[in-house]
């Protein structure tokens, strides 16, 4: 098997980085279509786009997970990931760990799950999921661990809600075929998905050589 050095994997990963800041900001600044931002207070931040042109779907829905209330404020359906405002009201942590919660879309399609750990500037709660295809019927969101513990999940139900996916002049979906070979590894870029709040990249890396390592997926 092929030793790989860490000065190797560290030069590599530099180089890796340069090209995709290379290529996320020629399709930030050069290939662009959303409409002029038409001035005002903005909403600071990734979501900035997505509150100007009215992309979020309100929610308000709340839950208590054993004394840590949660409100759903809002959503954004995006390309990229589906993302949740909340507000968090008491201690998310348990004696092992802290809160988390599974989301799943119409037919118990799984969409991941997500930490309630992250926070924004303005002290709300984000969580991330994976990106649905198409506006669902209904949520269902399962909160465990933290407070809640694992004996029985708690469930809030998101329906009779206006689910809408980003509006599609917003978003772009890429084909490229973008190759780089150095010092024994190949990155290869394949695909782009740019959404109203954040830009994807699926990407492959390789060793070369009789190494049989892979590392696959998106950024």
């Amino acid at each position: 098997m092929k030793k790989i050095s860490p000065q190797s994997v560290g030069h590599l990963s530099r180089k890796i980085g340069f090209l995709i800041l290379v290529i996320v900001m020629l399709l930030t600044f050069g290939c662009s279509t959303l409409p002029a931002h038409s001035g005002g207070n903005q909403t600071s931040g990734m979501f900035a786009q997505a509150e100007e042109y009215g992309q979020f779907v309100t929610v308000n829905k709340a839950v208590d997970c054993k004394g840590a209330k949660v409100t759903i404020e809002k959503m954004l359906l995006d390309k990229t990931h589906t993302f949740m405002i909340a507000d968090v009201d008491g201690d998310i942590n348990g004696r092992m760990d802290s809160l988390n919660v599974d989301l799943f879309a119409d037919h118990g399609q799984e969409l991941g799950r997500s930490t309630l750990l992250n926070k924004l500037p303005d002290g709300k709660t984000l969580l991330t999921f994976d990106p649905v295809q198409k506006a669902p019927a209904e949520l269902q969101m399962k909160f465990f661990g933290g407070p809640v513990g694992y004996g029985g999940d708690v469930i809030l139900t998101l329906k009779d809600l206006n689910f809408k996916t980003v509006d599609e002049k917003f978003t772009k979906g890429y084909q490229i075929a973008e190759t780089m070979e150095k010092k024994g590894y190949r990155l290869v870029v394949d695909s782009f998905e740019r959404g109203i709040s954040e830009t994807s990249i699926h990407y492959q890396l390789t060793a070369l050589g009789n190494y049989d390592g892979i590392v696959h997926g998106w950024l």
